[in-house]
């Protein structure tokens, strides 16, 4: 697992986003968070946080998962849309199922024996655009340590040699007005398997690296080594 060493050539700045129905639906969104939830759900970003923003080509974001709330850290990242992976339970509830096909997200059975998620996770990263991904599955309940990682991400990873972004949330947001933390490290690529058939024991392998480097953020933060920077602006 390396650093990327990928930078764009001419950096893509928010005005060369191609302003499609998504991108204007995202923008929209971003403005409602900002109006009426930012003041009794805070947070505010650490870490690796480029400028401009993660807008010169497809990424794959990787975190970690307390609550709801997880989803909205990476739109703050990018001027691109999100198409975030969720279990296939949420489009039983009308709302839901508008919101998910509104945001053009992506179902996926916890079985994990659908192959039409990784299909559609791969059409979109082929043009360029944003996926994010919750491999411990569910919602951790528990600050002790994270969940088992389900397999994927690091795979998807590497057959589209796509940068993975990994993002820790440090707390569940539970209690209004309390500012969330959030930190975002540089991208990395399991680049010395690109071209290499893909084994279990290798995609279990990556998958646990991904793991280990979330749960270090959150050990980083925690033992104040953010404490110095008053973090990002979303």
């Amino acid at each position: 697992m390396e650093q990327s060493r990928r930078y764009p050539e001419k950096p893509v700045r928010k005005k060369d986003v191609p302003k499609d129905g998504l991108t204007r639906w995202f923008n929209v969104l971003r403005a409602l968070e900002r109006l009426f939830m930012r003041w009794w759900r805070p947070f505010r970003l650490h870490g690796y946080l480029p400028r401009p923003k993660y807008n010169d080509r497809s990424y794959i974001f990787v975190s970690n998962h307390y609550s709801i709330y997880d989803i909205i850290y990476p739109a703050f990242v990018t001027d691109k849309p999100v198409h975030y992976v969720a279990k296939s339970d949420l489009w039983e509830k009308r709302f839901l199922r508008w919101l998910c096909d509104k945001c053009e997200a992506i179902p996926v059975n916890r079985d994990g024996k659908d192959v039409k998620p990784v299909m559609e996770m791969m059409k979109v990263l082929k043009k360029g655009g944003i996926v994010t991904i919750f491999p411990e599955g569910t919602r951790n309940h528990s600050y002790e340590s994270l969940l088992p990682f389900a397999p994927g991400a690091a795979t998807l990873s590497i057959k589209t040699r796509t940068p993975i972004v990994p993002y820790c949330v440090v707390r569940k947001c539970s209690y209004v007005f309390r500012r969330n933390h959030v930190v975002f490290g540089e991208p990395i690529e399991f680049s010395e398997y690109y071209g290499v058939k893909i084994t279990d024991e290798i995609a279990r392998e990556c998958d646990e690296k991904l793991r280990e480097t979330i749960w270090k953020m959150r050990e980083d933060f925690l033992a104040g080594k953010y404490k110095k920077s008053r973090g990002g602006r979303a």
